[in-house]
């Protein structure tokens, strides 16, 4: 979590609790009442504050392993693993509740200590379609915090009240408010918790697919108490946009009926929406902030349903809904079916999406449903090629859209969507719809798809793990994405990128005028080819990837990777494999911000584990003292998020590397993007000085990292202060490791650039060789070449170690630069104590760019490092990277 995180949290904290400027709601009820009924539920009337609300007690429940049929509902504790709700976001542990029909799941944490940032228990956790048996889940929930005020609902006790048998369900959650501790880790209170009562009502009726939530909230104290009243809803990123109301999945959200995400490439949508009224989704104006800009994908909401001031004894509540579905449709009507007045004046707008060419009907098609002044709908094609949205009576365009963005990852052992969605289409055309009088049919049209067929292999004839992108011929796409409709391009000068760990690739693609390019990381030479895609044949292509560089004896790692357990993680565990292949990486930090990821079922799902080296890892995500990677880390389940460091409860930096060393077993010890002026810089925010090595802030250094990165994604560059720092480091005698990583959150920007090339020489790849040569400094930091540097005569001492000189003399170095034609060389530094001794323009080729040796006069303990640039930009594998590396150093050691 970044420095526009830090932001969001400061907004959020200093703007609740007042109007911040915004005008009062104007729909009626949204303003909260503050009496001491005010929104009671039936069962309780209203809350005593001398008097608290009791724990429910008695039995259980329902048991919740059994499969539900039309008009039953159950609610009851989660006895066996069997009940749980699956999908990305899943967190629910056995003796959470369950509260289900026969067309939703949702989940109820108890009142244990709960994963993720926000930690009280109490809250709605999971939730997803009914599903079978077996039947992979979809959830999407990564946080649905009440928050009355800059607080978080805690549970004291959570019970069933209706275990279903009555027609209705009911969970109830009894608390308090709490800190909120993530935010209180910006380093000075913000969160004031006055002991409120406050109860979480969770109502489930038959046949329903929306989980009604009402929160009570009584102040017992004597202070008079404004606050806002709302959620804070983290939605997971993964294949997933955020949508709301107005500009559907463009992300300009102010007030909206609706908030929520819909797949970008599955059959799965999750939204919230109020009893009456909107919601102030764009609440302190942080909107499309928190987003990260217009048409961002990041699914993280701030909003209020109203306000209210609360005197002793005084009462508020209020009410909303979640809903799921498989697409917006679903959770727009199910709105229309609870909502006062919004089931009112509808019409059906309903027809069949065709191929414009072959006039065959076209499944797993998006039907965007679209005014003057409102995002309508969504609904998805059957296998019949139909559709329908419901909709409020009056004009509307209608357009039907590929139902996928570009991005495709072929994951082994995973079933095909069903249907399946009509990827590689170029939106049809809008019509135009006057549905002002009543229903109406409306037949679409949507471009025709080329299926593709190829297939990567070496030099050898084997099958190569690699990727495909299809690039503009000239560079533009002719139909430019609308954001609004949830298009977006892998890049804006290509249309797909296709990823594959066994050398096959099977998809569709839009027809047109393409330069099709095979990479396979900086291993390969790239292999591209002109295509004309016209279809409906398909366009079959087998592309030989020549290796290029010789790296025996060593690993290919990103030590810095996430993925959709991340707070912006938008790559599933299965797709974040591949990827890694794709790019060339056979090891991987797994480090998701303050989770610890268990990747065991993902990789027993591909059976891709002998292929890859895993280290568990998180990302310390500190918003004053830095970011680090630990690794690798044990799992601890019986702990949340598998034994994180909360570091938001008032850790110091030593602290934190303490608990990941002696508590987590660590070996590796990062300073992730450490340089620069940021504030979360860590060697910024201690008051590093690399000239001098003092630090201007003790209270926030610790000195047991051992290893620092030096390349942090793509960029022109951008590496500069951490190189300096290294040289700093080493200099005032502290021996690091260095990497390169790609902090990828995606699958685009890349994994794999930067990387770190790991010497292990005859040693067997393990969590543990790779990280002891990690910290041990056996490490070049490449941005494409691999450098390699090596003292004496035999050249028998590489990077990390020490060559011992009887006396002052010379110290014999051997440098060799190896990289594919499409990451040219261009200069070459030898660099002694920091300074550089030679700088050399590299006039040599592919695969070999330099191959030389020097002899250098020392007289005292020194040591050398060796680094290449180059200018070009290396799209399509990597645009917007140019070629860099940097050895760990080479140490020398003269006898006296």
């Amino acid at each position: 979590m970044g420095t526009r995180r830090i932001v969001l949290f400061v907004a959020w904290a200093l703007g609740c609790g007042s109007d911040g400027g915004d005008a009062p709601l104007s729909d009626a009820g949204q303003d909260a009442e503050a009496d001491s009924g005010a929104g009671a539920d039936a069962g309780g009337g209203g809350i005593d504050a001398a008097v608290p609300p009791d724990c429910p007690t008695g039995p259980d429940g329902a048991d919740t392993t059994e499969v539900l049929a039309d008009g039953q509902v159950r609610a009851g504790r989660v006895a066996d693993v069997a009940a749980l709700i699956g999908g990305p976001s899943a967190d629910g542990r056995v003796g959470d509740f369950k509260i289900y029909g026969s067309r939703a799941a949702f989940i109820v944490q108890s009142e244990r200590v709960g994963d993720n940032y926000a930690t009280g228990g109490g809250a709605l956790i999971d939730a997803d379609l009914a599903r079978a048996p077996g039947e992979p889940g979809a959830d999407a929930i990564d946080e649905f915090v009440t928050t009355p005020g800059i607080v978080a609902f805690t549970a004291s006790c959570v019970g069933v009240v209706e275990d279903g048998s009555s027609g209705e369900a009911l969970v109830r959650a009894v608390g308090t408010d709490a800190n909120i501790g993530i935010i209180n880790g910006l380093g000075f209170q913000v969160t004031y918790p006055v002991g409120l009562i406050i109860v979480n009502d969770y109502r489930l009726a038959a046949d329903s697919s929306s989980l009604e939530v009402t929160t009570r909230v009584v102040n017992p104290t004597a202070l008079l108490l404004p606050m806002d009243l709302g959620d804070f809803l983290l939605l997971s990123d993964d294949a997933m946009d955020p949508f709301d109301m107005e500009s559907g999945f463009g992300r300009m959200t102010f007030r909206s009926p609706i908030i929520g995400s819909a797949g970008e490439a599955s059959h799965f949508a999750v939204g919230v929406f109020p009893a009456e009224g909107d919601l102030d989704a764009n609440y302190l104006g942080i909107g499309q902030f928190l987003a990260d800009g217009p048409g961002g994908d990041i699914s993280i909401f701030i909003y209020r349903m109203g306000s209210a001031t609360l005197a002793q004894n005084e009462e508020a509540s209020y009410t909303r809904y979640v809903a799921v579905g498989h697409d917006v449709d679903d959770i727009v009507r199910e709105r229309q079916r609870i909502v006062p007045g919004a089931g009112e004046g509808l019409v059906r707008i309903s027809g069949v999406v065709r191929e414009e060419k072959s006039k065959e009907p076209v499944a797993g098609a998006r039907v965007h449903v679209t005014s003057a002044t409102s995002y309508a709908s969504a609904a998805m094609t059957d296998e019949d090629g139909r559709y329908e949205a419901v909709v409020p009576a009056g004009t509307y365009s209608v357009v039907a859209t590929g139902a996928t963005i570009g991005q495709d990852v072929i994951v082994p052992n995973q079933a095909p969507p069903d249907p399946p969605f009509a990827a590689g289409r170029h939106r049809g055309p809008a019509v135009e719809v006057d549905a002002t009088a009543g229903d109406v049919t409306q037949d679409l049209g949507i471009g025709p798809a080329v299926p593709i067929d190829l297939t990567l292999r070496d030099g050898d004839g084997e099958p190569v793990a690699g990727k495909v992108t299809f690039e503009f011929a000239d560079g533009v796409d002719p139909t430019p994405p609308d954001p609004k409709l949830g298009e977006r391009n892998p890049y804006g000068f290509a249309s797909n990128v296709f990823w594959t760990s066994d050398g096959r690739i099977t998809g569709f693609v839009a027809p047109g005028s393409y330069r099709v390019v095979a990479t396979a990381g900086f291993d390969y030479e790239l292999d591209a080819r002109d295509a004309e895609l016209a279809g409906p044949e398909p366009y079959a292509a087998e592309f030989t990837l020549e290796r290029a560089i010789d790296r025996t004896g060593y690993a290919s790692l990103d030590a810095h990777l996430h993925a959709a357990p991340s707070i912006h993680g938008e790559v599933t565990l299965e797709e974040r494999l591949v990827t890694n292949l794709a790019e060339g990486l056979d090891s991987m930090a797994a480090s998701d911000h303050d989770r610890v990821v268990d990747y065991g079922p993902a990789v027993a799902r591909t059976g891709l584990g002998d292929r890859i080296v895993i280290m568990p890892s998180e990302e310390i995500s500190t918003f004053l003292n830095g970011h680090f990677n630990p690794y690798p880390v044990i799992l601890r389940p019986e702990l949340p998020d598998n034994g994180r460091i909360d570091w938001w409860d008032g850790m110091t930096v030593d602290e934190m590397f303490r608990e990941a060393i002696d508590d987590m077993g660590a070996i590796v010890m990062q300073i992730n993007h450490g340089g620069g002026n940021s504030r979360g810089a860590y060697f910024n925010d201690a008051g590093y000085d690399p000239v001098t090595g003092e630090v201007a802030h003790p209270d926030r250094w610790s000195d047991l990292f051992n290893t620092i990165e030096i390349v942090n994604g793509k960029g022109d560059g951008n590496w500069e202060p951490e190189v300096e720092i290294f040289y700093g480091l080493v200099n005032h005698g502290k021996r690091v490791g260095i990497t390169g990583v790609s902090d990828s959150h995606h699958r685009i920007p890349e994994a794999g650039y930067g990387r770190t090339y790991v010497r292990l020489d005859d040693e067997v790849p393990t969590p543990e060789s790779v990280a002891i040569a990690v910290r041990d400094g056996h490490t070049v930091v490449s941005g494409g070449p691999l450098v390699l540097l090596r003292a004496g005569e035999d050249a028998s001492v590489g990077e990390g170690d020490t060559i011992e000189l009887d006396a002052p003399g010379t110290v014999h170095l051997s440098i060799r630069v190896e990289a594919p034609a499409w990451i040219p060389v261009e200069t070459l530094t030898l660099v002694q104590e920091g300074v550089p001794i030679e700088e050399i323009e590299v006039e040599g080729g592919a695969p070999v760019w330099f191959d030389e040796t020097r002899d250098v006069p020392v007289d005292r303990d020194t040591w050398f490092v060796v680094r290449v640039d180059g200018t070009s930009d290396l799209g399509p594998a990597y645009p917007g990277a140019i070629p860099f590396a940097i050895t760990s150093p080479v140490y020398v050691s003269v006898a006296e």
